[in-house]
């Protein structure tokens, strides 16, 4: 009896001994050698959507992919450079520059011959608001009837100052609402490559219902639309919103 007290106590020890053991943490576990890079967005209203082309008018973000500890930019042939995690920069024209990127990073120990400086290289395009990706004629389905196939436009429409500066318009999304082929209220007041926001608020015909409408390309042919309307017009308000959806292909 006593034996096997002692063989009971003396296990238990040596499980409570390795349960408590501390975890030893490699400090290694997961890094990789440091290796920069380059994160590239346009900014559109409130949104910034990851791209490397944006549209004229439109401001770019470029912002370094990690957290470093010196930042050297170089923006197309510009004379200036910049040195902080990101730079944002509108442009009023198209073109296509290179952007260049020179980053430092202390060495964390964990390879031999860790590399602490990087150079990375992105090639960055404007395009006039007529090459906007999102520019086209899309079939798909509404949220509210997901078994009916409709079709919603976006098309573009030229400037009457700057041809490189036009506005991208938008057709058949709300349902009741049929603008004549020559209006064009429903225009993008934020628009860019890859998305566009229409506001149409104060539009209230034509069976229109103040539409707020936000497109995005999710890919070079899939679009994914978020809007809502005011269900009943009523002189004194408050009005009630009906939101829905679209996805579409482009054909």
């Amino acid at each position: 009896m006593l034996v096997r007290l002692l063989l009971a106590v003396f296990g238990l020890t040596g499980l409570l001994s390795s349960c408590c053991e501390e975890k030893v943490i490699d400090p290694c576990d997961g890094k990789l050698p440091f290796r920069a890079d380059i994160d590239i967005f346009e900014g559109v209203g409130d949104s910034l959507i990851r791209t490397d082309t944006i549209c004229v008018y439109s401001f770019a973000t470029f912002k370094a992919a990690g957290d470093y500890d010196t930042y050297q930019w170089q923006i197309g042939e510009w004379d200036s450079t910049a040195t902080e995690p990101s730079v944002r920069l509108r442009f009023s024209e198209p073109l296509t520059i290179t952007i260049r990127l020179i980053a430092t990073k202390k060495a964390s120990g964990c390879f031999e011959n860790e590399p602490t400086i990087d150079t990375v290289y992105r090639t960055f395009t404007v395009v006039p608001v007529s090459e906007s990706q999102i520019i086209g004629t899309y079939v798909g389905s509404f949220g509210s009837t997901p078994n009916k196939i409709d079709t919603v436009r976006l098309d573009y429409r030229i400037g009457t100052v700057d041809s490189n500066f036009g506005v991208i318009v938008l057709r058949n999304v709300q349902p009741g609402c049929q603008l004549k082929e020559d209006e064009y209220d429903l225009f993008a007041i934020s628009r860019g490559y890859k998305f566009a926001k229409f506001d149409g608020l104060n539009r209230y015909y034509f069976g229109c219902k103040g539409p707020l409408v936000y497109v995005k390309l999710f890919n070079e042919r899939t679009i994914d639309v978020q809007f809502e309307y005011v269900k009943d017009i009523k002189a004194d308000g408050p009005f009630e919103y009906v939101k829905d959806t679209f996805k579409g292909v482009r054909i």
